[in-house]
């Protein structure tokens, strides 16, 4: 009853082809534990293959997370210092807006006393302006009394030449008659 098989039951052989045994024979038995090493074998070294798989793909994994957490870090240094760079910049400008704007409001202080000043000289200037014309017209009004004055003079003078050459006429009309008489 091999059924096919090859009889590796040497203990039949020994015995004789006439009756088989109720107990398994020793080889019978070592053959079973054989082929349950074999299989428990194949069973461990596929599942430490596939461990090993596992263990790569983690391996690769964790580079690759290592990789991107070490990109991620330098970028958020960059970012870091960009910040820090543009935080300087920032106080910088706010410092340079500060100044300006106390530039700009002492700017506007002196403007506003110029303006002051220009309103002030302005309305002097106005004022002086007013005198101008009222001198202007004073001036004018003494220039046509000068005028005036300057005809009367003159009148004067022509007669006081009349009224000198008469008196010199009348003084030598006189002596005349005063040597006349004496």
């Amino acid at each position: 009853m091999n059924n096919g098989f090859p009889n590796f039951d040497l203990y039949n052989e020994h015995e004789g082809a006439g009756g088989e045994s109720f107990w398994p024979s020793f080889t019978d038995i070592m053959m079973v534990i054989v082929m349950v090493f074999l299989l428990v074998s194949v069973a461990v070294i596929l599942n430490n293959w596939q461990l090993m798989e596992d263990l790569k793909r983690s391996v690769s994994a964790e580079q690759q997370a290592e990789q991107q957490a070490q990109a991620a870090l330098t970028a958020a240094e960059m970012k870091t210092q960009e910040n820090e760079t543009l935080a300087e910049r920032l106080a910088r400008l706010e410092a340079l807006v500060t100044s300006r704007t106390v530039a700009v409001q002492k700017l506007q202080q002196e403007n506003k006393t110029v303006s002051n000043a220009l309103e002030s000289s302005r309305q002097q200037a106005e004022q002086r302006l007013q005198a101008l014309e009222k001198m202007q017209a004073e001036s004018s009004e003494l220039k046509n009394t000068l005028h005036a004055n300057e005809n009367t003079l003159s009148q004067m003078k022509t007669t006081l030449t009349a009224k000198t050459a008469q008196i010199e006429h009348l003084l030598k009309q006189s002596e005349l008659d005063k040597q006349a008489i004496d």
